[in-house]
Formats: structure tokens, sequence, C-alpha cells
């Protein structure tokens, strides 16, 4: 009764800065509430109000498992990779070899299995899920990689995607190279072909990283010289690929490996040096100009070590998170030069090797995202006059 007496813009207000177990609890308090907390907009604006509070670190291994950001004691996530014990005891399905974690966006993980031939989009807050129809890998121990993100408006309107590019040499396959990319569309479920990458990956277990709505990878532009690299960017909205420079890091040591993240919204690349000597971390402040890459910080740790990812920033900004060698998180302090790294202990990293992300939880619901399911909420969305103070009211603060 007294939520009925308050105006809709103040009741908007307080449940956009409400965590999300309840918010979907609260979608049972009125009809109006139901379709306001399932709008479009509603997401955007709760993910803009409540962002900090929201990330998860996420680990993939033979299985997943997640924490808070500012906890980071994990769990068993419930995915739809998860092996399914059978209804007798003494038999199990097996476990999958591994599980890829893909890419995250605006609430939603896309996750394969290991031969990247089962692919799903995975909205954890809301225990949602959506499996990609398969789509024939011709050459899956080559180079596959995806990228995955989400797009607010435009010509198509708001839409997850999906990039999947092909490369395999001839020395792996039957043709003297094969290049493939396709793009899948959640709105429409379904892929489509676009312009093959004009230019060669470089590592195979590296995928997209998704900003500025454009997927960037790791390449070269001749196939047999390694020594000059870029970022590839293949933007979701023209669907075309173009390049980026690196920044230049000093390369006395030899570098063994270009890591590409995104940090606080930024495009970053972490510079690991040859025989473990140290790694770099660069941030892009101002997108697609060269001249904008700052060297955020230099890292030495010991005993030595062959790999720095980095995974994300604390929610001070203070520290990055990184993952050393696929096998340990270490908080490193950007502005304390005593104990400057800190090793995560958790049970739920003992394993011999894993990936980790950062997602966040969102109220997004992947069984809404289908073209019949977005057409009948849309109608009966209008009905309520929630949606003209969403897209007007709010509008210029998403």
């Amino acid at each position: 009764m007294a939520a009925s007496l308050l105006p809709t813009e103040i009741i908007t207000e307080i449940l956009s800065r409400l965590p999300v177990k309840p918010l979907l609890r609260f979608k049972s308090v009125a009809k109006s509430w139901y379709f306001l907390i399932k709008s479009p907009n509603f997401i955007k604006l709760h993910l803009t109000n409540y962002p900090n509070h929201l990330r998860h670190v996420i680990i993939s291994h033979t299985t997943l498992s997640s924490a808070a950001i500012d906890d980071l004691t994990f769990s068993e996530m419930d995915h739809p990779l998860k092996p399914i014990k059978k209804e007798d005891t003494l038999n199990y399905f097996p476990e999958p070899p591994g599980i890829d974690l893909l890419g995250h966006s605006n609430g939603v993980v896309s996750i394969s299995n290991a031969t990247k031939t089962n692919v799903f989009l995975y909205a954890p807050a809301t225990r949602t899920r959506r499996r990609v129809p398969p789509s024939h890998v011709p050459y899956p121990d080559d180079f596959v990689v995806f990228g995955f993100g989400f797009g607010f408006g435009g010509e198509d309107g708001d839409d997850y995607k999906l990039l999947r590019i092909i490369q395999c040499r001839e020395s792996h396959c039957h043709v003297k190279f094969y290049n493939e990319a396709k793009l899948y569309s959640l709105k429409e479920d379904s892929w489509k072909w676009v312009r093959d990458m004009p230019y060669f990956l470089v590592y195979k277990d590296c995928h997209g990283v998704f900003v500025n709505l454009g997927f960037h990878f790791i390449v070269v532009t001749d196939e047999f010289d390694s020594r000059f690299k870029y970022i590839a960017r293949f933007d979701i909205r023209s669907e075309e690929f173009s390049l980026i420079e690196l920044p230049v890091y000093e390369d006395e040591f030899g570098v063994s490996k270009l890591v590409l993240r995104e940090l606080g919204g930024k495009l970053c690349v972490m510079v690991n040096y040859r025989s473990g000597l140290g790694a770099d971390l660069w941030v892009m402040n101002e997108y697609g100009k060269k001249e904008s890459w700052v060297r955020l910080m230099s890292l030495e740790i010991r005993p030595r070590f062959s790999e720095v990812r980095p995974v994300a920033f604390s929610n001070d900004d203070e520290k990055v998170l990184l993952l050393i060698d696929n096998c340990q998180l270490q908080w490193c302090d950007l502005k304390s030069e005593d104990e400057k790294v800190k090793v995560v202990r958790s049970s739920a990293l003992l394993v011999e090797s894993f990936d980790a992300g950062v997602y966040v939880d969102s109220v997004v619901s992947l069984d809404d995202w289908s073209n019949d399911s977005q057409g009948k909420h849309q109608n009966n969305f209008l009905r309520d006059d929630l949606d003209d103070f969403l897209s007007v009211g709010f509008k210029l603060r998403l």
C-alpha cells in the first residue's frame, strides 16, 4: 500500500540501489514492479547505481567458482556445464576436461567446453542460461578464439554478441591457411558470417577483450614476422576490423607474452618479459589514442614467474588482482612499497591451472531474450507508463 503512494521516480531510484537478491524477490510485490525490474533501462540504471558491490571474481578449471571481489572466498557455481550426477550413485557423467571462460559482459558470462563445441551464455545472479546454437569447428586444436560483449542501443538495439574466429595454418589443415569469422546475436539466436580477420592471431589461449563496443586481440600483420605486434579491433556496429597501436614498451630482454584485459572500463595490456624478469601494466587512458598509453606499474615477483595476467581493480582502485602462472591469485598494491604483493589463499584455488575474470551481478534474465518474449514483454511494459519514465527521465544518466 505504502509503495503505491510513492512517486514512480522515487520507487525507481530506491530499487536501483538495492542488491540483486532482494530485487528478484520484489518482482512479486506488484505487476508494475515486476515489469519495472525486468525492463532493459532499469537494468542499465541498476548497473550504474550499484556497480562495485556487484562485482565477482570467477575462476574456471574443471568447473566454475566465484567470490565477491572484496572477500575472495570461492564457492562452486551452479553453471550449465556442471557435471550431472546420475540417479545411480555408483555412476556419474564424466568430468569435462576443462571449462573455457570466453568473456563476460553486463551480468552475463560466456563459457564453453574444452573443444569449443558446447557454448553457453549464463547469468549467475538469475541462474538463467542460453545454449548457443552449435556451429561446426573444423580445426578445434588450432586457433579458435571468441569475443563476448553487450551493446546498448544502435540500429539493432540492445544485444549480446559473440564473435568466433578460427585460423589454421597449413601444417594443421588441408588448406594453406583457413580463416573464418562468425558473429552470434542473442536477440536473433543465430550465427552469421562476417568479414574474415585480415590479420594473424598470435595467442591461441587469449580470447577477445570487450571495450568501447569492440573486441580486441593481439595480432601481427605478417604471418611470418612476429616482431611487430598490434591490437586488432572488431567493431560490433560496423562489423569491420581495424588496428590499434600498442604502447612503446621496453624490449631489452625480449617479450614472452602480451596479455590484453579490460580494467575499469579501459583497455590494458600486460607486457611479460622473458625469463620472468618482470612485467609492466599499461593502460590506454583515452581509447584509440596511442599517446594516451600510460605505464601503471612495473612488477617483479620472486621466485620468477612465466606469465602475469591482470584480473581486476579493487573496489577502491588502489590494488590490482593478478593471476600468476595460471595457478595463483595475488593482490598488488599500486601505492604501498611495503608488502606490495599479497597472495590470495582459498581452498577453491587448490587446482593445477585455472583462468580468472570478473563479472557483475545483474537482474538480467536470459529467459527474456528471444524475439517473441521481448515483443510480449515490451507490449506489457508499455501499459504501465514506466517505459516513458525510464527512457526519458534516466536516459541522460546512463
